[in-house]
């Protein structure tokens, strides 16, 4: 066990690859902190995980949990240019800071509760009285 981490941040980037390999996840915050840190990750494909990980593009997806196909996966990354690794680093940042921003989701949230403020106002005034 590594024990207390005083700058996840930074421990985060440190790293040559991020790798999940939980049998359950929704939509684990570690794979924005990975991509927005520029640290690849490698995750099995639970959840949400694939709305953030495109496979092959900003990072890997391992379909089944399968301790070959994430040793292979690893290798893979090891073996592959620096520039395919830089590349991939970039996009998951950039991903993750279009798609994932807090201002981008503040946005969308409050754009979703006005949805459903308008659509009960749109009901109330529609409904017969009975």
């Amino acid at each position: 066990m590594l024990g207390m981490v005083h700058d996840p941040r930074e421990f985060i980037r440190s790293m040559d690859l991020l790798v999940l390999t939980s049998l359950r996840e929704v939509f684990p915050m570690v794979i924005l902190e990975a991509m927005a840190s520029g640290t690849p990750v490698l995750s099995i494909d639970r959840g949400g995980i694939k709305e953030a990980v495109a496979d092959g593009e900003t990072g890997f997806l391992i379909p089944e949990h399968s301790a070959d196909a994430f040793a292979e996966a690893v290798v893979a990354m090891h073996q592959s240019t620096p520039e395919d690794k830089e590349n991939m680093s970039r996009a998951g940042r950039k991903k993750a800071e279009e798609e994932f921003s807090l201002e981008k989701m503040v946005r969308e949230t409050m754009e979703e509760y006005l949805e459903c403020g308008k659509e009960e106002t749109e009901w109330k005034r529609d409904r017969k009285p009975v």
